[in-house]
């Protein structure tokens, strides 16, 4: 508002219009200023909060690669160039496919972000960086849509390798932990009972004639109770390192015996037993007792498998000579059950790993680690109808065969 005053007589219309143009004038002046001062305090808070959004991007733990409509690289955060071993620079509108090579997900999650759908793609997904390593990787394609036009495409990338560790690390932590528990409540309820069991088959011993027909069956009997206490100092190795005693075990002894004391409940299963070494006394340096407990175990599971049907059991011993490496034996323990599933024999040495409901998983897993403390290898081989466990342990040292 202008106001003008005096003692003079009161303007005439021509003075009135005037100043009426003035005021109007100088209104749109105040007006545009106004107007200028209000952008630019916008575009202030704008840029405000635009280097907000960058730092924070800048400062993501995962990749941003933002894309144009026609898929290439508009820009990339630091921790996406740490990712690729690309710089934003490199790579400024490149082609995304030749920047993140992986499978045939990638091509679907690029269709359907020009779509308008965003799309993550984590399942089996592995990427390769500039030199070359593979990763596992996840990523997710977000458009970006203005007035129903697609302006461009953001891309979260996250390296997962560090989380698998991390996940695998911890699993196996907790079946350590879980392992701890079991093993007290193991010790408590199981090693008693034992010696207790083991100082009556003393007494009883004791006690026969030199010549009664029962002592053999009681000698066998305590040698069960020292295995079953070796099985479960076994199964502490879990927790704690185990001490072996290295000595020449000769496997054509040691496993025709494990087939006889199995004798009865593999006639009673209608299981054919089978065994041959085509080497004369196979002998390696090894702990007994560790061993007959690896031997024991795949035996055991062996019978587990025919004994709704029966079938045949067969322990074979063979000579390795393969050119370049350590003469070695390999006992292939073979049985006629139904096999193993293919989505549990990768994992069939991993503790807790079973297809007994009514077993512990700790078997196998304990045989694959004495097995390596022996220096020696463990695999197996299955399809429907059977499977193969191949035991191999280099033979002892400066024996000829």
């Amino acid at each position: 508002m202008i106001t003008i005053a005096g003692y003079s007589n009161p303007p005439n219309d021509e003075n009135l219009r005037l100043l009426s143009f003035i005021g109007i004038q100088t209104s749109q002046v105040a007006q545009h200023l106004i107007t200028l001062e209000n952008a630019r305090i916008k575009i202030q808070n704008i840029k405000k909060i635009l280097q907000i959004q960058q730092i924070a991007v800048d400062n993501l733990e995962e990749g941003v690669i933002v894309l144009t409509p026609d898929l290439k690289v508009a820009e990339m955060n630091p921790a996406a160039e740490i990712t690729l071993g690309y710089a934003s620079k490199e790579v400024y509108l490149q082609q995304v496919q030749a920047i993140l090579i992986g499978n045939e997900s990638l091509s679907s999650a690029y269709k359907s972000a020009l779509e308008g759908i965003p799309m993550l793609v984590s399942s089996d997904l592995r990427l390769h960086n500039r030199t070359g390593k593979s990763f596992p990787a996840q990523i997710m394609t977000l458009p970006v849509i203005l007035n129903e036009e697609l302006i461009g495409i953001i891309i979260l990338l996250r390296d997962i390798s560090q989380t698998e560790k991390i996940i695998a690390r911890t699993q196996q932590l907790e079946q350590r932990a879980f392992l701890g528990e079991i093993s007290a409540v193991f010790a408590h309820e199981v090693k008693n009972p034992i010696n207790s069991l083991m100082t009556g088959l003393q007494y009883i011993g004791m006690t026969l004639e030199a010549n009664s027909p029962h002592t053999d069956l009681v000698a066998r009997l305590q040698n069960d109770c020292l295995r079953l206490t070796h099985l479960m100092d076994s199964v502490l190795t879990f927790s704690k390192p185990n001490e072996y005693h290295f000595l020449p075990v000769d496997l054509s002894i040691v496993i025709p015996q494990i087939l006889e004391r199995w004798g009865p409940r593999i006639r009673r299963l209608n299981i054919n037993p089978f065994f041959e070494s085509c080497v004369d006394h196979p002998t390696v340096n090894g702990d007994a007792r560790a061993l007959e407990q690896v031997f024991v175990n795949l035996i055991s599971n062996a019978v587990q498998a025919m004994d709704t049907k029966g079938g045949s059991l067969s322990v074979r011993i063979v000579e390795l000579k393969k050119s370049g490496s350590i003469p070695s034996y390999d006992v292939i323990i073979s049985d006629t059950g139904p096999g193993i599933p293919n989505d549990i024999i990768d994992h069939i040495f991993e503790p807790f790993m079973t297809t007994n409901p009514n077993g512990t998983g700790l078997g196998l897993a304990i045989s694959k680690r004495i097995i390596t403390a022996h220096k020696g290898n463990i695999n197996v081989e299955s399809f429907p109808g059977g499977t193969l466990f191949h035991v191999v342990l280099p033979k002892i040292d400066g024996e000829t065969s």
